[in-house]
């Protein structure tokens, strides 16, 4: 099960082993066509690839981590996908 948190833009990304979340960079990639998939076109039960990078250094700092962390994100959407 994987959990999509986005408002926007993708927030946070979780599954058993693994959180990944802003600023770190997170991408959603169609499986088949391989195009990017926006916020706005994602739904439940899509066959997506989910790519993920490290944000630069600059960004670990607490300012930088503290703006993104999720806990600090009041407004979003969340897509549970089974």
């Amino acid at each position: 099960k994987t959990k999509i948190i986005f408002q926007n833009e993708y927030l946070a990304v979780e599954n058993q082993s693994e959180k990944v979340s802003v600023p770190d960079i997170i991408t959603l990639v169609d499986s088949f066509t391989l195009r990017p998939i926006t916020t706005e076109e994602i739904k439940p039960g899509m066959n997506v690839y989910i790519l993920t990078m490290p944000s630069d250094k600059k960004m670990e700092n607490q300012r930088g981590v503290g703006c993104g962390r999720t806990e600090n994100i009041w407004i979003g959407r969340e897509l549970n996908e089974n």
